[in-house]
């Protein structure tokens, strides 16, 4: 049997928008509420068709990605 393992990446939220803008030339697109409280976030670079999405936990200022 196999088990999986997820990894994932999170930092402290205020440094996501300047990391993907300046690492990526993403920009944020898209914001929805989830219903836990938890935000979505999208990411895109309209130029190089690239996209990351975050999900961002509010009470713990950590953002994660997830795609």
């Amino acid at each position: 049997m196999m088990t999986a393992i997820a990894l994932v990446a999170c930092i402290e939220t205020s440094k996501v928008e300047d990391l993907l803008l300046d690492n990526y030339g993403e920009s944020l697109t898209y914001i929805g509420l989830l219903s836990n409280g938890n935000v979505l976030e999208l990411y895109e670079n309209k130029d190089t068709k690239t996209s990351t999405v975050i999900i961002s936990i509010p009470n713990l200022n950590l953002s994660c990605l997830t795609g």
